[in-house]
């Protein structure tokens, strides 16, 4: 009796954790952003999610991490944070392509962070 591995590309493996992808950032939300969540409702939501995806991934960021974290800062500030004039710190560092996508989310996660501080 011939025994048979399975075998699973990195590709396929990539694919399949894509495909994940929204329902994991979508469970993510609702637990560290339920009000927003509610407000939202579960259509719109989604759309958040795919949405914010896009962007992310507009912005170089491939990681589901920093693709999570990007769709945070848009739950806090806005879907449209990195556009918005009153909000002056996020293009910057998003456009900054000399330094990683990782630096870059870190730079941003910290000014989102000193905005939520009022300082």
């Amino acid at each position: 009796e011939e025994k048979r591995m399975l075998v699973v590309r990195d590709r396929q493996l990539q694919a399949l954790a894509h495909a994940a992808l929204p329902d994991w950032i979508a469970q993510h939300l609702k637990q560290f952003f339920p009000r927003e969540c509610d407000a939202l409702g579960e259509a719109a939501l989604r759309i958040r999610v795919r949405e914010g995806i896009a962007r992310a991934a507009a912005h170089g960021f491939e990681t589901s991490v920093h693709i999570s974290q990007y769709v945070d800062l848009m739950v806090v500030f806005g879907a449209d944070f990195y556009i918005v004039p009153a909000l002056s710190w996020p293009q910057p560092i998003l456009s900054d392509r000399s330094v990683s996508a990782a630096t870059r989310i870190e730079r941003l996660l910290e000014a989102g962070c000193r905005q939520g501080e009022g300082t």
